[in-house]
């Protein structure tokens, strides 16, 4: 079909120079094989480590693995493949792998932004939410280096709310902040308001990374 996605040109959030930079504000070290991106840990200590291999289009076999395991002395080592398990109508999911460890969502797709049946593919219930939607919501759209101290307080107040942390364990808002520096120009905050709410009470927010041409990739919280 025309716009069709090229499997090979996808380049995942993992394995860019930001989310490295990401991972080096969260205490990772980043090391390269055979190309691709491996977030290595020290853990608190011991002359121990663990690593991950996040969504490499190289694959690595058996012994390969073993090899990085050695070489970084990581008791524990994350390794997973650029595998796609299906595309579909402009749309890609991930095969998840047993050695995940849940470390890559389970329910991460591609969508092609260049198909013009873009809302068409999508499933019924969700054109439906979205029109209903658009009658009673603005939306804002905020570069994340431009975004002002009371605007993100405002999000992070909502995503505190919205998922389940508590006082022990609280929502790590610097991981947040972090990622908006890292990615800069290419990060963009969607906010929502009930219309004619002239206090703009936040409904939601969503944050959307540019990755390359034609890709982005979204984190929301409702």
């Amino acid at each position: 079909m025309k716009g069709k996605l090229k499997i090979t040109n996808l380049i995942d959030i993992r394995q860019t120079p930001q989310y490295s930079a990401f991972m080096k504000s969260l205490g990772w070290k980043t090391v390269f094989y055979k190309k691709s991106q491996i977030y290595i840990k020290k853990l608190p200590l011991l002359p121990l480590y663990v690593g991950k291999m996040l969504h490499s289009h190289n694959l690595c076999c058996q012994k390969e693995i073993i090899e990085v395991r050695r070489k970084y002395s990581l008791i524990q080592f994350s390794y997973e493949p650029f595998f796609i398990e299906k595309e579909k109508y402009g749309r890609v999911f991930w095969q998840i792998n047993s050695d995940s460890k849940g470390l890559i969502p389970t329910k991460t797709l591609w969508l092609n932004l260049n198909n013009n049946n873009l809302l068409n593919n999508l499933k019924a219930k969700t054109r439906y939410n979205l029109k209903r939607a658009s009658k009673r919501l603005d939306f804002e759209l905020i570069k994340g280096c431009e975004v002002k101290k009371d605007q993100l307080d405002k999000i992070l107040a909502l995503w505190s709310v919205n998922k389940p942390y508590t006082k022990l364990f609280p929502a790590p808002k610097q991981e947040f902040i972090n990622l908006l520096k890292t990615f800069d120009k290419k990060c963009f905050i969607v906010r929502s308001f009930e219309k004619h709410n002239l206090s703009k009470t936040l409904a939601f927010w969503g944050l959307s990374i540019v990755v390359c041409k034609r890709q982005l990739h979204n984190f929301n919280n409702f």
